[in-house]
């Protein structure tokens, strides 16, 4: 069933939006907005999960995120945070996430 659209909007809507768009228009045509600034690119960024799984779970997470660490920076990749995973309270992991180094 096709209904008139003055069942869904009041005419003083439609006219008072109507208005707002060709105001708008009229600024934007006469220069009076400011050009939008060029974009801003963020740095290419890398999460990687480092699994301390297994027997000794805790007593070698340190040094297994040493070697990554060092691994990551030998790449041109520079440490941004570190997040544990944890399960039922237990250490699994961590979520480690690095970003490219600018020149």
């Amino acid at each position: 069933m096709l209904q008139r659209i003055s069942d869904f909007v009041r005419p003083a809507a439609a006219l008072g939006a109507l208005a707002g768009l060709l105001a708008g228009l009229a600024l934007a045509a006469g220069g009076a907005v400011a050009e939008a600034p060029a974009a801003i690119t963020a740095p290419a960024a890398e999460t990687v999960y480092l699994d301390v799984g297994g027997l000794g779970r805790k007593g070698r997470a340190a040094e297994k995120l040493t070697v990554l660490h060092r691994e990551r920076a030998a790449a041109g990749w520079t440490f941004a945070s570190l997040d544990p995973y944890l399960e039922n309270g237990d250490l699994q992991g961590f979520w480690v996430t690095y970003v490219q180094a600018r020149p």
